[in-house]
Formats: structure tokens, sequence, C-alpha cells
């Protein structure tokens, strides 16, 4: 059985938990820029926190539209369903693009990392409880899709030039994501 390693390269882990664990890292990041939203001392660890969610988001929207979502619409008969996540990508992929060309002391910035958060949220919600259920109903194979996944975001992280650390859940360093691919 195939199967897929998590990001500390130790565990197998199917399409599902690997989703879901992005989910948490980047809810845990949200968090933390939540954390610093008012403190202007903390402008240049915002920034990094912002550029951090967005790498993540763009590395996480890509593995999903590429392999996820097509193995979904090819395993379910809810087009609708699917339909609505890929919208809830596009949206969020124009907010990422605006933080992105945002500075640090943007005054757009906390309120457009409100919106973000926010919708995300949403979406993080329709994919655990309704797409996620859905796979594991119609019987997809996610340990083999899990396998295709990481492969393809190793390849993904391999391609951006200056890409930031993996950030820790207890609040490690972050980086800077450049040169999108």
């Amino acid at each position: 059985m195939n199967s897929a390693k998590n990001q500390a390269g130790d565990a197998s882990v199917d399409a599902i938990s690997l989703l879901t664990e992005d989910h948490q890292k980047v809810r845990q990041m949200l968090q933390q820029f939540e954390e610093l939203k008012d403190d202007d001392e903390q402008l240049d660890l915002k920034l990094e926190l912002v550029e951090q969610i967005c790498y993540e988001l763009t590395v996480h929207a890509l593995v999903e539209e590429e392999l996820f979502y097509p193995a979904m619409r090819a395993a379910i008969d809810d087009d609708d369903l699917m339909d609505e996540a890929e919208a809830d990508h596009a949206g969020i992929k124009d907010l990422v693009s605006q933080l992105e060309g945002m500075e640090p002391d943007d005054e757009d910035l906390d309120a457009t990392m409100t919106v973000l958060s926010e919708q995300l949220e949403r979406h993080i919600t329709l994919e655990e409880e309704e797409i996620f259920a859905k796979a594991k109903n119609a019987q997809l194979d996610i340990a083999a899709l899990g396998q295709q996944m990481q492969d393809r975001r190793e390849e993904i992280e391999a391609d951006f030039n200056g890409a930031p650390a993996p950030s820790h859940p207890s609040g490690g360093e972050t980086g800077r994501a450049q040169d999108l691919p």
C-alpha cells in the first residue's frame, strides 16, 4: 500500500490527513498573526507570517487543484460542491495576491488578513465536513492519492526560489516566499 510521508518525513499519511495537517498549520499561523495584529513593534514578524501563510496556501492550493480536486470530481457525483470549493480557492488566491503586494505597515494588511482568515475557515469547514466525508464514502484510494500529493508538493517546493523554511507548530522561525513558479 502506498503512503505519503508527512512533512517531518517519518510517518505515513493519506491525502485527507495531509490536507488536514495543512489546515492546522495555516490555522496556527493565522492565530499567531492575530496575536500580533495590533502590535506595531512586530511589523517584520507580521510580514514574515503573512509571507509564510501565502506560501503555504499557494502550495496547498496547487496540490489540491492538480490532484485532489480532479480525483474527487471523478469519484463523486457532486459538481456543485467541487465548483464551490474551486470558487473558494479563486477568492483566497485573490486575497493572497493582494497580501503579497503589501508592506508590513500597510493600513489594509490587518483587514485583508481578517477577511482571508474568515474565508479560509469557511473553506476548511467545507472540505473537512463535506468533501473529505465524500472522499471516504467514495472508496477513493486516499493512501495512493496522498503519495502523489506529497510527491507533487515536494516538486512544487523545489521550484520555489528562496521559499520559506517550514514553520514549526511551536512558533519556530519563518522565512520569506519569493519568485513563485
